[in-house]
């Protein structure tokens, strides 16, 4: 995994501790995470561009799913 990623990864797992410590609930804290995400590209990033990785990564959710072949 990229140094990136790790960095992230550590930083979000601080923030939900953080968070979760002080009564808060974790789904609450990551949605507005994404919505803070969302504000710093809409900084410098056109709303086709964010659409176009929102959805880059939705597709990578659905990859969770075994293909359908004739035999399912």
């Amino acid at each position: 995994m990229a140094g990136e990623y790790m960095v992230v990864r550590e930083a979000v797992t601080a923030f939900v501790a953080s968070g979760q410590k002080q009564g808060m609930l974790r789904d609450t804290l990551l949605r507005a995470l994404l919505n803070e995400v969302v504000a710093a590209y809409r900084e410098y990033r056109s709303n086709t561009d964010i659409t176009h990785e929102l959805s880059f990564l939705i597709d990578q959710l659905n990859d969770d799913m075994a293909p359908i072949t004739r035999g399912s």
